[in-house]
């Protein structure tokens, strides 16, 4: 259930800040997981929200968080009809993905 997820993810990003500070590569990886569980509930912005520390916890990194994280925005974007922005964001991702893994990965294709 989504709830207990999103409950689960306030635990852990409550224990990992503590631990390791506002600003880890760890704790990026819980917003994104709970933004994720946003996007689920139809709770667009707060999924954003989730998704902006995320992109300022890891600026300028090219990662499959990254890449992950630029996929979920361009959702949350369809979902509100600002295509430009879905469109920026998936080809961000692509990017990334095709720098890492090749342009003819599978992993490149998923986007």
């Amino acid at each position: 259930d989504v709830d207990e997820a999103l409950s689960s993810f306030d635990e852990a990003l409550r224990l990992k800040r503590d631990a390791l500070g506002d600003d880890h590569d760890d704790v990026a990886d819980v917003y994104l997981g709970m933004g994720n569980a946003y996007i689920l509930q139809g709770e667009q912005q707060r999924a954003m929200a989730c998704f902006d520390e995320v992109l300022r916890i890891r600026k300028g990194e090219e990662s499959a968080t990254m890449s992950d994280c630029y996929l979920s925005i361009a959702e949350v974007s369809i979902a509100q009809g600002e295509f430009d922005r879905a469109l920026r964001n998936c080809s961000a991702a692509l990017r990334i993905k095709e720098s890492t893994f090749g342009q003819d990965s599978l992993a490149a294709a998923d986007c």
